[in-house]
């Protein structure tokens, strides 16, 4: 099911509201996600026009997690690799998402180290998320070996992409675990193009530092602890103080007032009823909890605001409430229908439903 804008008369989006916010939610009942889009007006630039948005995915909030040694799986926090992002809750920026690893070649009486980058991801402007297929190490001989035949050797993927979208980085010519820049083309022919970095082994996340279009319009971002974009035509078209701030000041070119973001904290507690295998299959009730930050209103240039709440069980949004008095509601539970997931000596139902109901003051 999906919710969008209703028509005029509606109470969840009027006109006044469109000019400085507009909103859109959607509910997959394929695997139970949210997703929620709230879109900003960015002042036109010549040519090309960035968009930005507050974007959330139940996707990126909690998911179930594999156990410490000697019990059984944990609800866990989906662990934060960007400065962007947390809670499920992301300021929609073109950004890019790298994983490194380590692996050993033989070198006389010791192994030699290489490094390896793999699991790269572009999320665009809208949010969307794209899995690129991109996985490079540094071309390094040492006696019979080189670090070039890649992680588990599977070699190098200097060029990948999804669909419309593709993607290029070369091979790294030192093995120091940072790894080369990336262009990413969209199907519209817009190039992002983003810095080298250094994953580590727990991941990174980089931002474009240019857009192009196929004209040569251009965007340029500048900033360190504040992210701030230059449209084509060199005025400031956002500004963001950072994330987590509580709040966060996000300023757009043409606006008399910045958005503010506040923060709080979203907690889960529940049990799940699993069972053991090691048992004979008796039942192994097992409780799970985390806690995460996420967004718990956004306020307006014109001082209207968007409020959202948390369901204190799954951690999962619950209600949307908009600047007009309408809302969305969400109820949570465990899916009953949901294939198996085995970890080690328990067996866990996995996945999670969300029945969606949309209420409308009168």
């Amino acid at each position: 099911m999906i919710f969008k804008r209703v028509n005029v008369n509606g109470p969840v989006d009027v006109d006044p509201i469109v000019l400085v916010a507009k909103a859109v939610t959607s509910f997959d009942p394929a695997n139970g996600s949210v997703s929620i889009r709230i879109s900003v007006p960015m002042a036109p630039s010549r040519q090309i026009t960035l968009p930005f948005s507050f974007a959330y995915d139940t996707n990126g909030a909690f998911y179930i997690g594999q156990p410490k040694v000697g019990g059984g799986p944990a609800y866990e926090a989906t662990p934060t690799i960007s400065p962007f992002s947390q809670g499920g809750w992301n300021y929609a920026y073109p950004a890019m998402s790298l994983f490194g690893s380590t692996w050993q070649i033989p070198n006389n009486d010791r192994n030699y180290t290489c490094h390896g980058s793999f699991n790269y991801v572009f999320q665009d402007s809208r949010g969307g998320r794209h899995n690129l297929g991109l996985s490079v190490s540094p071309n390094v001989q040492v006696g019979d070996f080189n670090c070039n035949e890649g992680i588990q050797q599977d070699g190098e993927y200097t060029t990948g992409g999804e669909g419309s979208i593709l993607a290029t980085t070369s091979v790294p010519t030192q093995n120091t675990g940072t790894f080369p820049a990336v262009a990413v083309t969209d199907g519209d022919g817009t190039m992002y193009d983003f810095p080298a970095a250094n994953p580590g082994l727990y991941g990174t996340a980089v931002l474009a530092s240019t857009v192009v279009d196929r004209n040569g319009n251009q965007v340029t971002k500048t900033g360190t602890t504040s992210v701030v974009y230059q449209d084509s035509i060199g005025r400031t078209a956002l500004n963001v103080s950072g994330l987590g701030a509580n709040p966060d000041t996000v300023t757009v070119g043409g606006l008399s007032s910045p958005y503010s973001v506040y923060w709080t904290t979203a907690s889960a507690s529940f049990t799940d009823n699993m069972v053991s295998l090691d048992s004979g299959g008796q039942p192994c009730p097992t409780g799970m909890g985390a806690s995460s930050s996420v967004v718990s209103k956004i306020v307006l240039p014109n001082g209207r605001q968007f409020t959202f709440t948390y369901d204190p069980t799954y951690g999962m949004v619950s209600k949307i409430q908009y600047p007009t008095g309408g809302y969305v509601r969400y109820a949570w539970g465990l899916n009953s229908q949901a294939e198996a997931g085995v970890w080690w000596e328990t067996t866990s139902q996995a996945l999670y439903t969300g029945r969606a109901v949309t209420i409308f003051p009168q």
